[in-house]
């Protein structure tokens, strides 16, 4: 096997550690248009501390089509603050541990205005780990 097809494996395997859950959604409307601050817990159910994590969201119509994917970084924030101003930390400087829990907060932009309105279908696409 070469060494591309081991880091790939490697960093599927990393983003099957990282759980998301308790998913709000915080949207802003400019220009006919929204931007969605998609906020939640991530828990690292693997052994390595995660330093950074690209999360895939699938945003839909009213009757459930796709109309748009992004993917864009997670950073950390405490979720209870949101409203107080967020003061958001990427992972490279505090690390997941494994075991541990996390708020987090991923900002998607320009959503159209056919969006559903409900909470986009979040996937991890990658992860990175610290070893």
């Amino acid at each position: 096997m070469n060494k591309a097809s081991t880091r790939e494996q490697n960093q599927a395997s990393q983003s099957a550690q990282l759980k998301l859950s308790s998913i709000t959604l915080s949207p802003q409307e400019a220009n006919n248009q929204s931007n969605v601050d998609v906020y939640g817990q991530v828990s690292n159910a693997g052994g390595d501390p995660v330093t950074s994590a690209i999360i895939s969201a699938v945003f839909k119509d009213k009757n459930g089509n796709p109309i748009v994917t992004q993917q864009q970084p997670m950073e950390r924030v405490n979720v209870n603050q949101k409203e107080k101003g967020l003061k958001p930390e990427n992972f490279l400087q505090d690390p997941l541990k494994p075991g541990e829990a996390a708020g987090f907060r991923v900002s998607y932009t320009e959503i159209p205005p056919s969006w559903n309105h409900e909470p986009p279908q979040l996937s991890v696409l990658q992860a990175t780990v610290k070893r």
